[in-house]
């Protein structure tokens, strides 16, 4: 009689030491290790100590989860050096208008890639993309990173919301297809009518979407919105679009379309440069489900301003992080966005900025059962950190 027996296989497991390892959902461990088995799931987190040496990869640095790019325009990455810095925002859209479509696809399905590429080596390991066409499907097929493709939708003048509004279900329909997770986004309120704003609104909560839109990044913003001046009225006027049914009404921008804004789904406010304190708490009041975003060298390229990240803080929203395009920054690297930052509020910690670059994100973009921190049963990838430079191992 032959019996049989079921034998367990143990898996080969990888234990990853270094100097620091920031878990992000807990305090940074000194002479951390990371273990993980051989589908990079993590299965410990422990000390140097309970380990023999000759079993780890010990590693000169720190470690963290892989990053997670809240706020990306991949499909501008063939703007890359072609446009001026420190223009002010009405100054960069005009430049983007013109030279958006100068390169032709095969070129800006290469600058794609080699986008794709950069966030790959910095670390990134999820993104929040801006899209206004359906140019980089190609690429988010290859599936290197997790996307979440944010549809957006512009039309100042309320009589096109509905035409704009099926325009953007229709280049939905085109990720869909590709089997890409996407929703809808208003661009910002200077661009995108009340009207709009809350077909979009509608639409993500109806389906439990999370969306997102720009939001303060310029004073004109302001000065258009309170009292109907500032440098957006040549910007319409060149357009050639009538405004003249506009009405300023005299309170903030964000103040002015919040309610529309989506209150059951994950939502997302981009740059915030100008925001004010009440705004902020305009913010928190009407859903517990907000997140600001910041891109630090965005801001620093178009307005040469950043926010009042002690503001924020202050707000008690939980912030995220992005780097923009490349037509606003010179890399997609979140550890320049970090170190720009702590350049500028030297009291913020390395251990908080990181939450903003990994956890933060992972939770506004509903991924954070896999990304965003070491905790077992995940897979956040691992990256190294040393002097502010980043590298993905795992």
């Amino acid at each position: 009689m032959i019996l049989f027996a079921t034998i367990k296989i143990r898996k080969k497991l990888r234990k990853i030491c270094a100097d620091i390892i920031y878990p992000i959902a807990e305090k940074p461990i000194n002479n951390g290790v990371v273990v993980l088995d051989d589908n990079n799931t993590i299965v410990e987190i422990s000390i140097r100590e309970k380990f023999e040496d000759a079993e780890l990869e010990i590693l000169k640095g720190s470690l963290c989860p892989g990053f997670v790019n809240a706020h990306c325009h991949l499909e501008l990455s063939h703007l890359k050096n072609k446009i001026e810095p420190h223009t002010g925002l009405v100054g960069f859209i005009q430049s983007l208008m013109q030279q958006r479509f100068a390169a032709n696809e095969e070129q800006r399905l290469q600058a794609i890639a080699d986008a794709e590429t950069e966030m790959m080596s910095n670390g990134i390991v999820a993104v929040g993309d801006i899209s206004n066409e359906k140019i980089s499907i190609t690429r988010k097929q290859k599936r290197n990173l997790f996307y979440h493709t944010f549809i957006e939708a512009v039309g100042l003048q309320p009589f096109i919301a509905n035409k704009r509004f099926d325009e953007a279900i229709a280049l939905k329909n085109e990720f869909a297809i590709s089997d890409l997770k996407s929703s809808l986004a208003p661009h910002a309120p200077y661009s995108t009518s009340i009207s709009l704003i809350q077909l979009i609104s509608d639409f993500n909560q109806k389906n439990n979407f999370a969306t997102t839109i720009h939001n303060q990044e310029t004073e004109d913003e302001e000065l258009f919105f309170e009292n109907k001046t500032g440098n957006f009225l040549n910007f319409y006027a060149k357009l050639g679009l009538d405004i003249s049914y506009f009405n300023a009404p005299q309170k903030t921008s964000l103040q002015t379309v919040i309610d529309a804004m989506p209150v059951q789904t994950n939502m997302l406010y981009v740059h915030n440069t100008f925001s004010h304190e009440s705004d902020l708490q305009a913010i928190k009041q009407h859903s517990k489900n907000n997140f600001l975003c910041t891109c630090a060298n965005a801001n620093l390229f178009i307005e040469n301003k950043l926010p009042d990240y002690n503001l924020w803080q202050k707000s008690g929203l939980k912030i995220c992080m992005g780097t923009d395009s490349l037509a606003s920054n010179f890399s997609l690297n979140m550890m320049e966005e970090i170190k720009t930052i702590q350049q500028h509020f030297p009291k913020l910690s390395l251990e908080t900025l990181l939450k903003w670059a990994t956890l933060n994100g992972a939770e506004f973009l509903g991924i954070e059962n896999k990304f965003g921190s070491f905790e077992i049963g995940k897979q956040p990838s691992v990256v190294l950190l040393n002097d502010f430079s980043a590298k993905k191992i795992v």
